[in-house]
């Protein structure tokens, strides 16, 4: 699996990044929304991890343009933040993320995402 990892938080970030790589996928990591946008286009991700609360641009405004950018694209989009309201669940809902875990998440939760080799039909720019 292809996992983009999107934190502010380098710490966050790579330690996440390193159980995910731990259980044997590539991952590629991103500081920011706007970064996760640029990199989804040449990384072509299965999943992509974004952090809500991120300078520059945010998660929830990266989701909603990743979704528009590419439609076609059927990777898993997760909401990774530190509040689990209703309200911020329904956010993440309304910007196109298909999992909403809360720091510290479910980790096992995660595993079984990766496990199920979520592939999609098409990569981002409709490549196989």
């Amino acid at each position: 699996m292809r996992v983009l990892i999107a934190d502010d938080d380098p710490t966050a970030r790579e330690a996440l990044g390193a159980l995910v790589e731990c259980w044997g996928n590539e991952v590629f990591f991103c500081a920011d929304g706007a970064e996760a946008i640029a990199a989804a286009s040449w990384f072509s991700p299965n999943i992509i991890i974004l952090d809500l609360e991120m300078p520059i641009m945010d998660g929830i405004s990266a989701a909603r343009q990743l979704r528009e950018l590419y439609p076609a694209a059927t990777w898993c989009l997760i909401a990774y933040t530190g509040r689990g309201s209703n309200a911020q669940r329904e956010a993440t809902r309304a910007a196109g993320f298909t999992e909403h875990f809360c720091k510290p998440s479910d980790l096992g939760k995660l595993e079984r995402i990766l496990d199920t080799r979520y592939v999609p039909r098409q990569g981002v720019l409709g490549a196989p």
